[in-house]
């Protein structure tokens, strides 16, 4: 009698990086949760942040402008640009880096050494210029040139925190408070930008 063959199931892929929403949502959630509570502790309750190199409003507005909004915005695109182009955006093994440099950047400043500052902003400003080229890419390669707005849009907030971190080493007076404010008011642009791209498309299918 012949025993029946029983197809093999293909093994299921580790998903999380298969797309550039999973990790950066999930570690933007996990970093409001605990940025929030040290922030609580801090302000409220009067708990030394383990941050000498900045004062905690600084590193408060640094970590809400350039931390959880980039996270947010860095899972959207690299979804929505995906959908825009056709073209796939990064995933695996570069959306891991991408990731890892993100949180690297939000880890090494509560360790309380002003070295690993300086290694927080390297990664800080390397995330910003990975997530850029990673969203330009697909865009060049289909030519969707009126997409270029949002390039300049990251390119130009990549440029805020670079002059925040020039205030935060001295070698630009008022460059903390320029580059956090500079950030707010492109985020805000590259928000509107956004939703003139995304709102028609509810409203056509809300209709």
């Amino acid at each position: 009698m012949q025993q029946p063959t029983l197809n093999p199931q293909p093994l299921k892929q580790f998903a999380l990086f298969e797309l550039g929403f999973r990790p950066f949502f999930l570690l933007a959630s996990l970093f409001s949760i605990i940025a929030t509570t040290i922030w609580m502790a801090t302000y409220t309750f009067g708990w030394s942040l383990p941050v000498s190199t900045i004062t905690p409003i600084a590193w408060h507005g640094h970590e809400m402008v350039f931390g959880y909004s980039m996270a947010i915005i860095a899972g959207f695109l690299l979804t929505a640009v995906r959908n825009w182009t056709g073209v796939q955006t990064i995933k695996g093994l570069p959306l891991l880096l991408l990731a890892l440099t993100w949180l690297l950047a939000r880890i090494l400043p509560l360790l309380n050494s002003p070295l690993l500052f300086e290694w927080a902003a390297i990664f800080d400003i390397a995330f910003l210029l990975g997530l850029t080229l990673a969203v330009l890419h697909p865009i060049a390669k289909v030519k969707q040139w009126r997409q270029l707005l949002i390039v300049s849009i990251l390119a130009s907030i990549l440029a805020a925190n670079i002059l925040y971190y020039l205030g935060v080493f001295h070698l630009v007076n008022q460059g903390i408070s320029w580059g956090l404010f500079s950030a707010v008011y492109l985020i805000m642009a590259l928000i509107f930008t956004l939703a003139r791209r995304v709102m028609p498309f509810f409203i056509e299918r809300g209709v």
